[in-house]
């Protein structure tokens, strides 16, 4: 049976309701096809660190995948085994960031809407410059070993497990970039692309419940620069969850 990790760091130790819901609701989906174990990380300054933390336990434990969740995210429950189904090795979902001056997602692309490209088999998106933050975002276990492989080993206190220095924030072309960023930027620069499912926007808790659709915002933007066809939310195909599993 597949195996994946959902890992989940929190400052204060504190959960959103909506992310206990969503997470419980996943379990069960997966219950019997695919093994869910969940490791949430709390009280630490530095979430870089307990990013690198779960990183380090994912490979630990041979996991075949982790998905980082953040804890204030929303999903629905499906999203998690279609998440699994596609063969690659870092896809995820956008999710709207916690403002509503403007309608932004942790989604970065330096060269604009019209670098998008869409995978035709899947309808995946990615651009030669797609960058995408951690709120719900999964690594397969070869992309894990390629960053840990290639980020220098620490130790944060006296007799714990060494980790690897993967998640950093730290300015990039003049540009302050925050670690989740950085490290799906580093992933690309290692030959592995990040992908975007653009039928999935996670919802974001914060003072209420943010909400979008990356799908549609993107399409208003290329109103302003040249059209591209992109598949609609029935021409991505129905997944037999029990058969899942990708081999990498």
């Amino acid at each position: 049976m597949r195996r994946v990790l959902i890992g989940t760091p929190s400052h204060d130790g504190k959960l959103e309701a909506y992310y206990v819901h969503a997470l419980t609701q996943t379990i069960r989906l997966c219950w019997g096809k695919i093994e869910i174990r969940e490791l949430i990380l709390c009280y630490e300054a530095l979430i870089q660190n307990l990013r690198n933390d779960i990183v380090a336990d994912a490979l630990h434990f041979k996991f075949d995948d982790l998905i980082f969740i953040d804890a204030d995210q929303d999903w629905q429950a499906e999203w998690v085994p279609t998440l699994l189904s596609y063969p690659v090795d870092c896809v995820g979902a956008a999710v709207r960031k916690k403002t509503d001056e403007a309608e932004l997602y942790n989604v970065r692309l330096g060269g604009g809407v019209e670098s998008i490209q869409v995978d035709a088999a899947t309808g995946l998106w990615t651009a030669p410059d797609i960058a995408l933050g951690c709120g719900f975002l999964r690594f397969s276990r070869k992309a894990l070993q390629v960053l840990w492989d290639n980020s220098e080993k620490y130790t944060s206190a006296p007799g714990k497990r060494p980790a690897a220095w993967i998640f950093d924030v730290r300015p990039i072309e003049g540009q302050l970039v925050g670690e989740d960023i950085h490290a799906s930027l580093k992933l690309r620069s290692l030959g592995i692309p990040t992908w975007l499912d653009p039928n999935m926007t996670c919802g974001h808790i914060g003072a209420k419940k943010f909400t979008g659709d990356f799908q549609a915002y993107i399409r208003r933007q290329q109103k302003l620069v040249r059209p591209l066809p992109l598949p609609s939310q029935n021409s991505v195909p129905a997944h037999d969850y029990g058969h899942a599993h990708t081999t990498f």
